[in-house]
Formats: structure tokens, C-alpha cells, sequence
């Protein structure tokens, strides 16, 4: 994956913010490009983990100015460089999904009672990717052989990030029986009720978004989206590196610009999950960067090796 020498980005793997002179001060980043920070309530009581200055400690502040923002702001700004930053965590998230997605889709696209159901109505089968962002799971939807006529939605909250998702799977060749792919903008933080296009779809994938949201807020928005009986695949980033970075980049004009994280725990995203009506289908499955990942995912890896970095999980709306 290649860095931009302009307008590169931070991500999930770059600074760590824990600062024995202050705990709200982050350390100046030994390369140029990309930086992330965060400073996150252990306890993760709900509370974003975007970092603040500190005044008093202005000694060790970074050199670059920062900017504080919404996240879907961020990432309007973002969209243009997101795909060729070499994001760590995207990364591992890419190579986790190469067993876990397969294995998904076949129980989606195999199960009886979903392929019966809408054979019965006439109707297609509908995925909702949540999150979608610039198309990077949606393509590997749209390229799937689905077993009948299926139907790909894409929800996002920012429209330049669908921008880029359009052009891309315009560009990219459609799998058996996916006849319609669409993509539609939706802020969860703001508007509670989805698109209709996107109600009670037979499976939902929401890869590296729980980050951006209250847990309570997620999985209300995911309730609607999934019919009884239906499937959710669901990625994040472990909350040990979510209690020292975020996702972020450096702007065109060198503004580090931030946007608003939470780092949930595994247990407390399974214990809201069940609350909301959702149960898991098989253990929750959690990655820790090795060597030989890092070697692959390239040097802004190896800084977490040996750390949990992501975990993923398939759950069952009962």
C-alpha cells in the first residue's frame, strides 16, 4: 500500500498517546505522513476518546496544528487519500475477512429459511453494508456469486467517501445475481430511522464503524436494518489499541484533524449486542498483530506487534 507524500493520513497505528509528563499529551511521531491519537476512558462509560490540548504542558505539544471535528466532517476531508494511506488497521481487517467474510456469506446464502422466504415473496436478497465508506467490503460483496437476486446496499455517512464508492463499483465487474447496487447517504448520529431501501435486509456487515459510535446508538441503528432471524457481521478495533489511537489524517494544509472515537471493550459490545436482540453464532474472534502480519502490512505495523488490534464477531437477531 502506498503513502501519499500530500494530504497522507493518520491511522489506528502510528503514536501512542500515553505521556509521563501528561496524560492528554501524545508524543511527537518519529516519521513524517500519518499519526494517530487518543486518550480513552479505560471504563469506556459511553464517552468519546477524541484528545484535548493541555495549555500547561505546551512543551511537548505537537508541532503541527490540530483539528477537532465531527467524524463524518473527517471524513469528507479524508475520502480523496483513504484508500492508498496504508491503514494499519484496514489491513488487518482485510486479511481477517478473507476466512471470516467467506464463511458468512455461505451461511447467508445457504440458509433455507432466507432463500425459501424471499423465493416465496418474489422478493431478492438484501446486505446492508453499514459504514460502507469508499466501497472497500462493499466490492467483495458485489463480487460474490449469490445462489438468487440480490440486492446491495450501502449506507455511509458522508457523501464524499460514497463518491468514491460509486466510482468504484461502476468500475468493478458484478458477481451471479447481484442485480442492483445502492448507495445511499445515512448519518446514524443524526437520523435514527434508515432509508427504507435498507429495512429488515437478511444479513448486515459493519466493518471498523462501532469505533465512531456509542454502543447504545450502533446497535439501535443495526436494529431496523436486520429482520428477525437475520445475520450481522461485525469488525472493530480491539480496545487495546483503541485506548491509544484513532482514526485520523493530516490535511493539505498540515492540520492533523480528529474526529470523535470510542474504544469498546469485547465483552461490552457483546453484553449490548444480546441487550439489543442479537445473539452470537460462533466465539468472537480477536487478532493480535505477529510479526509475520506486520511484515506484510509494512513498518507503521510493527509498533503492535505483539498487541490486540481488531476483533470480529457474527451475531443473529432473535
Amino acid at each position: 500500500m502506498t503513502q501519499p507524500s500530500l494530504n497522507s493520513t493518520f491511522d489506528t497505528s502510528l503514536v501512542d498517546v500515553s505521556s509521563s509528563l501528561h496524560p492528554n499529551l501524545s508524543p511527537q511521531p518519529t516519521f513524517t505522513g500519518s499519526f494517530s491519537s487518543t486518550n480513552t476512558d479505560p471504563s469506556d462509560n459511553g464517552q468519546p476518546s477524541t484528545l484535548r490540548p493541555n495549555p500547561a504542558a505546551s512543551c511537548n505539544a505537537p508541532s503541527k496544528p490540530v483539528r477537532y471535528t465531527t467524524t463524518t466532517a473527517a471524513y469528507e476531508e479524508w475520502a480523496e487519500t483513504y484508500d492508498t494511506d496504508g491503514n494499519v488497521l484496514q489491513g488487518v481487517d482485510d486479511l481477517e475477512l478473507e476466512t471470516l467474510l467467506p464463511g458468512f456469506l455461505a451461511l447467508i446464502a445457504t440458509r433455507p429459511d432466507a432463500e425459501a422466504a424471499s423465493k416465496a415473496a418474489g422478493q431478492k436478497l438484501r446486505v446492508v453494508d453499514l459504514g460502507c465508506g469508499t466501497g472497500r467490503n462493499t466490492l467483495k460483496l458485489l463480487s460474490y456469486s449469490w445462489r438468487q437476486a440480490t440486492t446491495i446496499v450501502g449506507l455511509d455517512a458522508s457523501a464524499a467517501m460514497l463518491g468514491v464508492a460509486r466510482r468504484k463499483c461502476a468500475s468493478r465487474a458484478w458477481g451471479s445475481n447481484v442485480v442492483e447496487v445502492v448507495l445511499l447517504e445515512h448519518d446514524a448520529m443524526l437520523k435514527p430511522s434508515p432509508p427504507p431501501q435498507a429495512l429488515n435486509a437478511d444479513a448486515v456487515i459493519s466493518t471498523l464503524v462501532l469505533e465512531h459510535l456509542p454502543l447504545s446508538t450502533f446497535f439501535a441503528a443495526l436494529q431496523p436494518l436486520i429482520r428477525p432471524g437475520g445475520h450481522v457481521l461485525l469488525t472493530n478495533m480491539h480496545p487495546n489499541m483503541g485506548s491509544s489511537s484513532q482514526a485520523g489524517f493530516v490535511s493539505k494544509n498540515g492540520e492533523k484533524v480528529r474526529g470523535v472515537s470510542w474504544a469498546h471493550g469485547v465483552e461490552e459490545t457483546v453484553e449490548a449486542a444480546r441487550a439489543a436482540g442479537f445473539e452470537l453464532v460462533d466465539k468472537v474472534r480477536e487478532a493480535r498483530m505477529s510479526r509475520e502480519v506486520a511484515g506484510l502490512l509494512g513498518e507503521r505495523a510493527n509498533k503492535w506487534v505483539g498487541s490486540d488490534v481488531w476483533y470480529g464477531m457474527t451475531m443473529r437477531r432473535t
